[in-house]
C-alpha cells in the first residue's frame, strides 16, 4: 500500500523540490517530471525527517515505516554484520558493524536473491550463509542510502537514465547541401538543362531513309520478291553482306588477312554472283541464283544498307539485268587490326626514340668520363711538377754552388722502377718535362756533359725558403715496391709558396685595407670540395702575423681571384709586399688594391668584421 504524502510536500513545485533535495545533500537528482515527482517527494520526506526528528513530518515518516520485527535485511548480504546507524548533526550517518549471526533471509528475498536453503544450514555459521546469499557485485546498489537503511522498498527509479543519441554523419551534410542549393540554384538549373539537352541530342532518333521491301504484285516482274520469300531474302542479305564486308576489308587493308586472301581481294573489291553462290551455298545451282537475285532486289531499293550492284566493267548500276555482282560500300576495321596497325606504327618510333636517348646518354656520360680523365691526368702532371720542384729545391739547399740535377735522376726519384714501364705513367712524365722546360720560369734547363754524354739538367732558380721543410722523396730502393697500382704517383696535395719572381717594394703607404689577389688557383684543374679551404689556409700561412679580417675565394673566377680585407691600411701594405710577385703552385701571384666601398658592395658582411681570423 503506498504511503500518503504530507500536504507540505505535495504542494511543492519542481524547482522548490530540487532546491530542498540539494539542501539535504542529495545531489544525485535526475529530471523531475510527473513520473519521478512522487519518488523524489518521498525521498525528501525521509531525508528531512532523519535530519529533524522532532518535526511533525518525521513522526509521520516513523509511523509509516514498517516495524523493526518485519524489517528486511540488507541487500548486500545475508548473515553478515548489519551496520548500525548513529545520527549526528555533523555527519548524518555513521556505519558501525554489529555482529548478527542468526539473520535468515525471508521467502521474498530467497526469490529475489538466489536459491533457498533449509534451516539446518544456518548452523554452519555466518560465513557459510554469507557465501550462499551474497548478491553479485553487478547487482549491488551504488547509493549509500540504500546500503544503510536496507531493502525497505523497491525503487523503480534509482538513478535517472541519460540516453545520448549517436550523431549521424549526414546531420551536417544535409544543411550544407540545402545552403549550397539556395545560393547556387541558377547554376544548378543551367547545368541540369544543358545535360538534358545533350542527352536528348545523343539518344533521340534521327529521321533517316525508310527501308523498302519490293513485294511482287505481278508474278512476271523480275525486280520484286514474292511475299513468302521475303523473310528468307532478308536473312540471305545479312549473310551476303558479311561476305562482302570481309572482301572489302581485305581489299582496303591487306594486312588484316593472309597473303592468299589479300592477293585475291586485290583483284576486285566486290564479289560476282557466281562467287557469292559458291561461297554461300557451295553449289552453282539455279535455285541459289534466284535467292541471290532476291538479295539484289533488296540492295537496289535500299542503297542505304551499305551494298551496291556493279556491272562487268566494274561500274555501279541499278539495273538488275546488267548487274554482275555485289559490292560493299564500306568496311569495318576490327579492333585486332586496329591494334596491330597502331603497334606496327608505334614500335619503330619507340625504338628510334630509345636509340636517340641512348646516344644522348652515352654522349653525355662519355663526355663526363673524358673530362674526369683529363682532370685526373692534369692533376697527376701538376703533382709530378710540384714533386720535381721539391727535389730541385732540396738539391739547391744542399749544394747552392751546383744546384743542377740530371733529368733522369729527378725521374728516378719520383717514379718507382716498376712504374717506369707503364705507358700511362711515362706519358704523364713527358707532359711534366714539357711543362717544366717551356712554362716554368723557376727551372733553368741546360746541357751538361757527364760521362762522355750530353745530359739535360735542371736547376732551381727560385727561393728555397718554402722548400726547406718539405719532405724529400725517397729513392725507390729505400722503400718496398708496390705493384698494386702502377699508376701511383708519389706526391702530396700540399699547396706551396715557391719564392719571389721579382723584387717588390710596393707603395710607401697603402690607400685601402682591401686587396684583390689573382692567379691563386686554376678553376679548370681544381677538384674536390676542400680546395677553397686550402687556398684560405695558404694565405693565412703566408701572411702570418698580419691581422686579416675577411677572405673570400671566387670559385667561378677564371683568373683565380681571391679577395682579402686586412684590419687596417698598414696591414694591407705588408700583405701586398709579401704576396705580390710571388710564385704559388706554379702561378705568378699579382695583387692590387680595391676601394673599400666597392669591396663592401661585393661583400656586405665584411663591414662589421673587426677581429682577425685565427689559423
Amino acid at each position: 500500500m503506498p504511503v500518503p504524502l504530507s500536504s507540505a510536500y505535495a504542494n511543492l513545485s519542481n524547482e522548490e523540490l530540487l532546491k530542498r533535495l540539494k539542501a539535504v545533500n542529495f545531489t544525485n537528482v535526475g529530471p523531475i517530471n510527473d513520473a519521478t515527482r512522487s519518488v523524489y517527494l518521498k525521498k525528501l520526506e525521509k531525508l528531512e525527517g532523519e535530519a529533524n526528528p522532532g518535526s511533525p513530518e518525521s513522526s509521520f515518516i516513523r509511523r509509516s515505516e514498517p516495524s523493526p520485527s518485519r524489517a528486511k535485511p540488507s541487500r548486500r548480504s545475508v548473515g553478515t554484520p548489519k551496520p548500525a546507524v548513529s545520527k549526528s548533526p555533523a555527519r548524518r550517518r555513521t556505519i558501525n558493524p554489529v555482529p548478527n549471526t542468526t539473520s535468515v533471509p525471508s521467502p521474498s528475498e530467497r526469490i529475489l536473491r538466489g536459491p533457498t536453503t533449509n534451516v539446518d544450514a544456518l548452523d554452519s555459521g555466518p560465513a557459510t550463509i554469507a557465501s550462499r546469499w551474497t548478491r553479485p557485485k553487478a547487482a549491488e546498489f551504488s547509493d549509500n542510502e540504500e546500503e544503510i537503511t536496507g531493502f525497505r522498498r523497491r525503487r523503480i527509479l534509482h538513478e535517472p537514465i541519460r540516453i545520448t543519441a549517436k550523431k549521424s554523419p549526414y546531420a551536417t551534410l544535409l544543411p550544407a547541401f540545402r545552403k549550397y542549393v539556395t545560393l547556387h540554384w541558377n547554376k544548378i538549373l543551367f547545368y541540369f538543362v544543358a545535360v538534358v539537352i545533350v542527352v536528348i541530342f545523343i539518344f533521340a532518333r534521327r529521321p533517316g531513309p525508310v527501308d523498302s521491301f519490293p513485294v511482287c504484285t505481278i508474278e512476271s516482274d523480275p525486280d520484286c520478291i514474292p511475299s513468302d520469300e521475303l523473310p528468307d531474302a532478308v536473312k540471305n542479305f545479312q549473310t551476303v553482306k558479311a561476305l562482302l564486308e570481309k572482301r572489302a576489308l581485305l581489299h582496303d587493308w591487306p594486312q588484316c588477312g593472309n597473303e592468299l586472301e589479300a592477293a585475291v581481294a586485290s583483284v576486285s573489291r566486290g564479289l560476282t554472283f557466281n562467287e557469292i553462290v559458291k561461297q554461300r551455298y557451295g553449289l552453282l545451282d539455279a535455285e541459289f541464283f534466284v535467292k541471290i537475285r532476291y538479295v539484289s532486289a533488296l540492295v537496289k531499293v535500299n542503297p542505304h544498307w551499305g551494298m551496291t550492284l556493279f556491272t562487268r566493267d566494274g561500274s555501279h548500276t541499278d539495273n538488275l539485268g546488267l548487274a554482275e555482282g555485289l559490292e560493299a560500300t564500306g568496311s569495318f576495321l576490327p579492333i585486332s587490326c586496329l591494334l596491330s596497325f597502331a603497334l606496327s606504327a608505334l614500335i619503330p618510333r619507340i625504338l628510334l626514340l630509345f636509340c636517340a636517348a641512348s646516344i644522348v646518354y652515352a654522349g653525355f656520360y662519355g663526355y663526363r668520363y673524358y673530362v674526369a680523365q683529363k682532370q685526373k691526368r692534369d692533376r697527376e702532371v701538376y703533382e709530378f711538377i710540384e714533386k720535381a720542384l721539391m727535389v730541385l729545391s732540396a738539391r739547391k739547399s744542399e749544394n747552392p754552388h751546383d744546384p743542377a740535377l740530371p733529368v733522369h735522376v729527378v725521374r728516378d726519384k719520383l717514379i718507382k722502377a716498376a712504374m717506369r714501364n707503364d705507358k700511362a705513367t711515362m706519358t704523364v712524365w713527358s707532359k711534366v718535362m714539357d711543362f717544366v722546360e717551356t712554362q716554368d720560369s723557376r727551372v733553368a734547363v741546360s746541357l751538361r756533359r757527364i760521362g762522355g754524354y750530353d745530359v739535360k739538367v735542371w736547376s732551381f732558380r727560385g727561393s728555397v725558403d718554402s722548400h726547406n721543410n718539405a719532405e724529400i722523396p725517397k729513392h725507390p730502393q729505400d722503400e718496398p715496391m708496390d705493384t698494386s697500382d702502377h699508376r701511383e704517383i708519389q706526391a702530396d696535395n700540399a699547396r706551396l709558396w715557391q719564392g719571389h719572381a721579382f723584387d717588390n717594394n710596393g707603395l710607401k703607404s697603402s690607400p685601402t685595407p682591401c686587396l684583390k689577389i689573382r692567379n691563386m688557383f686554376d678553376p679548370e684543374v681544381e677538384t674536390g670540395d676542400d680546395w677553397p679551404l686550402q687556398i684560405h689556409e695558404s694565405l693565412l700561412e703566408k701572411c702570418d702575423g698580419i691581422p686579416i679580417v675577411h677572405i673570400a675565394v671566387d670559385k667561378e673566377s677564371r683568373e683565380g681571384t681571391v679577395y682579402m680585407k686586412c684590419a687596417d691600411e698598414e696591414a694591407a701594405g705588408r700583405a701586398y709586399k709579401i704576396l705580390h710577385g710571388h710564385w704559388f703552385d706554379g702561378n705568378l701571384v699579382t695583387v692590387k688594391y680595391l676601394m673599400v666601398d666597392r669591396y663592401h658592395q661585393r661583400f656586405p658582411q665584411a663591414q662589421d668584421m673587426r677581429d682577425a681570423i685565427k689559423r
